[in-house]
C-alpha cells in the first residue's frame, strides 16, 4: 500500500490557515484517504487595502477593493459564528494535522494574514521573514511530499522553492551578495525541498532581488502544476503563466472555466491526485503542456 502524501498549503492574501482549510474542504474530502494537508498562517497581518492592483485602471482597483472587503466580511462573520470551544469535526478517515495557526503578530487564527504587503514599500524584508518562517516549517514539520499555494500563496511557493534551489548558486553570489548571504544563512539545502508543487491563481511578484533570482538562478526542476481561471479578474491567466515559465522548468499549465479559485469538481480533484502520485513515482520528471478544463471552483 502506498504511503500517504503530505502537502504543505499556503493561503492567499487576506486569508489564513483556517480560512484556506475551509475553502479547500472539497479537496480534502476527495483526497482524505491518501493525502494529509498541513495548513500554516503567514507571519504578517494583511494591511494592503485594496490588494496589489492588477493594472493601473480605476476599475481594477475598485474591483479588488470589493474583493478585499468581501474577504474581510467573511472573516468577521466566521468569527461571530464560532462558539467558544467549538471545533471543526473531521470526516471519517481524515488524518491531517491541525493547521499551524497564526503567531502573535497575526493576533489570532481569524485575522487576515499576508506573506508580504505590497503597499508598505520595500517588501523584501517581509518576504525574507516569510521565507524563514516557512523554512522552519519545513524543518520542524517535514518532510513534505508536496507544496500547494493559492494566489499570493502560489507566488510565495515559487519564491520559497526558488530560494531553496538557488541556495548555492554562484551567479547570485556575484550579482546580489545580500540575497546570497540570506540564502546561505536561512534557507535549507535542496534535500528539504518538497517533491512537487501545485500553484493555483498565482502571479509573478515584481521585486528586484526576486527578479535577480529568476534571471541568474536555476529554474525549479520538480514536477509543477499551475491552474488558473478563465474568468479570474484578480490574477488573470497571463500572470499565472508568467510565474510558471519564469520560475519553473517544464511547467504543466491548466485553466478552468471559473474565476479566482480552485476547481474542486470530481474530475479536477482526480487530476490533481494523479499529478501528485505521478510526481512522487521514482524517476518522475516535470512535464506537460497547457490545457484547458472546466470545473467547480472553491
Amino acid at each position: 500500500m502506498a504511503q500517504r502524501l503530505k502537502v504543505l498549503c499556503l493561503h492567499g492574501y487576506m486569508q489564513n490557515a483556517k480560512v484556506f482549510r475551509q475553502r479547500t474542504g472539497a479537496l480534502r474530502k476527495g483526497l482524505r484517504n491518501d493525502v494529509d494537508f498541513v495548513y500554516v498562517t503567514a507571519p504578517h497581518a494583511a494591511t494592503d487595502f485594496p490588494m496589489m492592483p492588477v493594472d493601473g485602471t480605476l476599475e481594477a482597483q475598485v474591483r479588488q477593493s470589493a474583493v478585499a472587503r468581501g474577504a474581510q466580511n467573511e472573516l468577521e462573520k466566521q468569527q461571530q459564528q464560532q462558539q467558544p470551544g467549538e471545533q471543526e469535526q473531521e470526516q471519517p478517515g481524515e488524518q491531517e494535522q491541525e493547521p499551524a495557526v497564526a503567531d502573535a503578530q497575526n493576533g489570532g487564527e481569524l485575522r487576515p494574514a499576508a506573506w508580504w504587503n505590497t503597499m508598505e514599500g520595500d517588501v523584501m524584508p517581509q518576504i525574507q521573514h516569510s521565507t524563514g518562517f516557512l523554512c522552519d516549517v519545513l524543518r520542524d514539520q517535514g518532510p513534505f511530499d508536496g507544496i500547494m499555494g493559492f494566489s499570493q500563496g502560489a507566488a510565495m511557493t515559487a519564491l520559497l522553492l526558488g530560494m531553496i534551489m538557488n541556495r548555492n548558486t554562484e551567479r547570485i553570489r556575484l550579482k546580489d551578495p545580500g540575497l546570497h548571504a540570506f540564502l546561505a544563512e536561512r534557507v535549507p539545502e535542496r534535500s528539504a525541498c518538497p517533491r512537487f508543487a501545485m500553484l493555483f491563481c498565482g502571479y509573478n511578484p515584481s521585486v528586484l532581488p526576486i527578479e535577480r533570482l529568476v534571471a541568474f538562478g536555476t529554474k525549479i526542476p520538480i514536477p509543477n502544476l499551475h491552474v488558473g481561471g478563465h474568468k479570474d479578474a484578480i490574477t488573470p491567466m497571463y500572470r499565472g503563466r508568467q510565474l510558471a515559465t519564469s520560475f519553473f522548468g517544464a511547467p504543466t499549465i491548466e485553466f478552468h472555466g471559473g474565476g479566482h479559485g480552485i476547481a474542486t469538481d470530481n474530475e479536477s480533484i482526480q487530476r490533481y491526485h494523479n499529478f501528485m502520485r505521478a510526481a512522487v513515482r521514482p524517476g518522475s520528471k516535470a512535464a506537460g503542456a497547457p490545457t484547458s478544463t472546466d470545473g467547480g471552483v472553491a
